[in-house]
């Protein structure tokens, strides 16, 4: 097995601010709404009471419309904030399937998963980086459903679903090829800075065991593309077999693993 370093996840991160935003939502509803009755009541009284004053009833009914639409309100954010937490969950499960499958890998292999680095202008949130004897390799990790259509040299690509009478829903969505050509510049350029000129292998690995991929590869892109319907091991044996002009010794995996994590911790 190979070895892990646990690294908490933007998305674990985003999760629970989900979480938390959702639960104000319901507290917020739940105050405007019972707060409906004791404003109708304190306008009662100071109609009873207070002879010199009243409430009208058109103030009345102001109060309560605004309490009303103050709960819808909170409702609505509710909702919403629910169907961007399970998007969020599903891309967090996606990671922690590959994270698990790459464990697979021999034990000279290590892997580090959520790094965040910077170089230049460019930043990069890399899923996954394995550094074992024949070099590096980042791991792009989607959980898209549905059919994934299109072509590598392509700025997007497409999501399709179908609805039950039959019908396309395409979805555009950013290739995950260009994405993780960017996190191979950034990586390459902060270990060449500190004196490792290790060439930086990458793969795009869909986790969603019912999705389909229907990309094609164009001018002999070097990123392939592995989907957990086809099997996991054509992944790991890609990362394996990738051919290095430098094997790299125990000690420089380690010294390459320390300097990711310190510019992680420095970016962070």
């Amino acid at each position: 097995m190979a070895k892990f370093y646990n690294n908490e996840s933007d998305l674990d991160v985003k999760i629970d601010i989900s979480k938390k935003n959702m639960n104000n939502h319901v507290k917020k509803a739940f105050i405007a709404g019972f707060s409906i009755t004791p404003i109708i009541y304190i306008c009662s009284v100071i109609n009873k009471h207070i002879t010199h004053f009243s409430v009208s009833d058109n103030v009345q009914y102001i109060f309560m419309i605004s309490a009303m639409l103050y709960v819808l309100y909170q409702i609505y954010s509710f909702s919403s904030e629910r169907k961007s937490l399970r998007v969020i969950e599903v891309g967090a499960e996606g990671e922690k399937k590959a994270q698990m499958i790459l464990r697979y890998l021999p034990e000279t292999y290590s892997i580090i998963p959520n790094i965040v680095l910077q170089f230049g202008n460019k930043r990069s949130e890399m899923d996954v980086v394995v550094i074992g004897p024949n070099g590096v390799c980042i791991v792009e990790t989607k959980a898209y459903s549905g059919e994934i259509r299109g072509n590598t040299s392509e700025h997007n690509i497409s999501r399709v679903k179908l609805s039950n009478a039959g019908q396309e829903f395409i979805t555009e969505s950013y290739n995950p090829v260009k994405q993780v050509a960017t996190h191979k510049y950034t990586l390459s350029n902060v270990l060449r800075e500190k004196g490792y000129n290790v060439w930086v292998n990458s793969c795009v690995y869909f986790s969603n065991k019912d999705t389909t991929v229907s990309v094609i590869n164009d001018n002999n892109c070097d990123t392939p593309i592995f989907c957990a319907k086809n099997g996991y091991q054509n992944m790991l044996n890609y990362i394996t077999s990738q051919k290095s002009d430098t094997i790299l010794n125990e000690e420089t995996i380690k010294k390459i693993i320390s300097i990711i994590k310190y510019q992680q911790r420095a970016k962070g």
